[in-house]
């Protein structure tokens, strides 16, 4: 049931990206298209395929895709505040 929502976010995506004029205003299309591109690669992943390696700022500079963080996976250095002078 999840590759089928996958499939469907991936598809009306691919949609509102790849249509080179403006849709109406259906429920959908009310985002723009760089949510809709993270929403394409996002689903497509789940799907199977890394479409990070077309798209470079996607990624890493070690050239691995981003994933979120885990609490375990940070320093300890780096949990305290950020103070900018």
């Amino acid at each position: 049931m999840k590759k089928f929502f996958a499939a469907l976010l991936a598809l009306l995506s691919g949609i509102v990206i790849f249509t080179p004029f403006d849709l109406p205003p259906v429920p959908f299309f009310f985002i723009d298209e760089a949510i809709a591109l993270l929403i394409f690669t996002k689903s497509m992943g789940y799907l199977g395929i890394d479409l990070t390696r077309f798209i470079p700022f996607l990624r890493t500079k070690s050239g691995k895709p981003l994933a979120p963080q885990k609490a375990a996976d940070v320093p300890p250095s780096k949990t305290g505040p950020t103070i900018d002078v």
